[in-house]
């Protein structure tokens, strides 16, 4: 055993069906079909699971095997950053499913697909949770959105800011074209007097009713007035 482990050590010698691929790269369960980076092993290979699991298969991968696949999309679309649809899609599920494992979030460089189908580290990204002022910003790359497709609890899991605290940050100002400028403000300001100014920019019409029922939302009110 150990001589064959020693002969087949960093060679692509397990069969998945159409292609040769490294033992770690396989496991026996995988939630979502990672392939072309993480395989599962094929039916007809179950009857060999002992043999398998003595070469390095495993039972199924972890947080860290799905946190590489992103950080080998990120390394293999360069500069341009561009995903194709197919791994916009696996990222998606990639963020969904590793964002149920926060403890092991710390510390670890994670990267979502953006809303242009682009890649990005997370904790450069902004999740949209405030649709209806973010449609009035100009296209210029200075805020990066997050795919539609994650949610904003799933965002602020792996590292990505809200858009609204975003509107609120004191060191940060956002252009909503059209020579209206949302100026952060100071710390001395009092609360009510920021509010009213942020107020004072939202464009006209609903807006206003979309944020107070989101704020309601985020307090877990069960009455709005």
């Amino acid at each position: 055993k150990d001589l064959i482990q020693t002969i087949l050590f960093g060679y692509k010698w397990l069969w998945i069906g159409d292609r040769f691929i490294h033992p770690e790269k396989a496991a026996f369960f995988s939630p979502i079909n990672a392939a072309p980076y993480l395989y599962t092993v094929p039916q007809d290979l179950l009857v060999f699971d002992n043999l398998l699991k003595i070469f390095g298969v495993r039972s199924s991968f972890g947080t860290s095997d799905f946190i590489s696949v992103l950080q080998q999309m990120n390394a293999d679309c360069a500069e341009s950053c561009q995903l194709t649809p197919a791994q916009v899609e696996l990222a998606v599920n990639i963020v969904q499913i590793i964002s149920d494992d926060v403890m092991k979030l710390n510390d670890v460089e994670i990267y979502a697909p953006s809303l242009n189908g682009k890649i990005f580290i997370a904790t450069k990204m902004t999740f949209d949770d405030a649709p209806w002022l973010s449609k009035n910003l100009p296209s210029d790359g200075t805020i990066i959105f997050t795919h539609p497709k994650i949610s904003s609890a799933v965002a602020e899991k792996i590292g990505c800011k809200s858009f609204r605290s975003t509107l609120l940050d004191k060191n940060k100002d956002v252009d909503f074209g059209a020579n209206v400028l949302h100026q952060s403000f100071s710390q001395t300001e009092s609360i009510t007097r920021r509010l009213k100014n942020i107020l004072d920019f939202y464009p006209e019409g609903i807006s206003q009713l979309f944020e107070l029922i989101q704020n309601a939302d985020d307090a877990n009110a069960s009455i709005v007035r």
